[in-house]
């Protein structure tokens, strides 16, 4: 069974568990399963629930079924928001022809080549008034993470600012060309989440090489920012 089907499965069995206020057991979960298309027997769903038990995911009640423990809760929410993002790639590189995982990649590898060259040309180019939007767009983001918000659309902002602060109208015709929207970028912010990696501070080392107007360290640290939104993207797209 690929990877991804196998997220799935762990994903409808602890979602199942979740929405019942009793301990529920094989057969039960069993028939749900076939109802959404898995062929398995319930000597195989209870082989499932062995080990999920084995992980700590899950806690039986005798003679009852089981119940998530707080640690499956948590992996329940882990795999809610892994397979979101998978429907919304499928979503993003839905095409009649092509490779999905090309797509995807090449998007970024573009993406990749016109920002780097962008924090280059802004840290010999921002004005002040840029400077200050960057460093407003990122207080904004610290706000929205601890209020526990989406800050996607502030990560979207700051790149956004960054072009502009180049002062090349070719490479915001570029972006703009491979198609970068916002929901692209609750996509990256998803898979930064997922492999918990930070997001924020990426940001204040770019801004702080731009008002530095160290060209060469601000385009670094936009490639080693992107190179792990790549990184986030290929682990995602290897479970597929």
């Amino acid at each position: 069974m690929p990877q991804n089907d196998e997220l799935e499965l762990e994903y409808r069995i602890f979602e199942r568990i979740a929405e019942e206020d009793m301990p529920i057991g094989a057969v039960s979960l069993h028939e749900m399963l076939e109802e959404n298309g898995f062929s398995l027997s319930v000597t195989g769903v209870s082989r499932l629930l062995r080990s999920y038990r084995k992980e700590g995911y899950l806690e039986r009640i005798k003679n009852q079924g089981h119940i998530l423990t707080s640690h499956g809760e948590e992996r329940r929410r882990y795999l809610a928001s892994e397979m979101a993002l998978h429907e919304t790639m499928k979503e993003l590189t839905e095409t009649e022809n092509g490779d999905r995982a090309e797509k995807i990649l090449g998007i970024l590898s573009a993406r990749r080549a016109i920002e780097v060259e962008a924090s280059y040309r802004a840290a010999l180019n921002a004005t002040e008034e840029d400077i200050a939007k960057m460093d407003a767009i990122i207080r904004r983001q610290y706000l929205e993470m601890e209020r526990n918000e989406d800050f996607s659309d502030e990560s979207a902002s700051f790149h956004r600012a960054v072009l502009d602060a180049a002062k090349v109208p070719l490479l915001v015709t570029l972006y703009n060309f491979i198609g970068l929207s916002n929901q692209w970028q609750h996509f990256f912010v998803g898979t930064f989440k997922l492999y918990n990696t930070p997001t924020n501070l990426p940001h204040e080392e770019i801004l702080r090489a731009i008002k530095s107007r160290d060209a060469e360290q601000a385009s670094r640290c936009m490639a080693d920012h992107l190179d792990k939104v790549i990184r986030n993207a290929e682990k995602l797209i290897l479970k597929k």
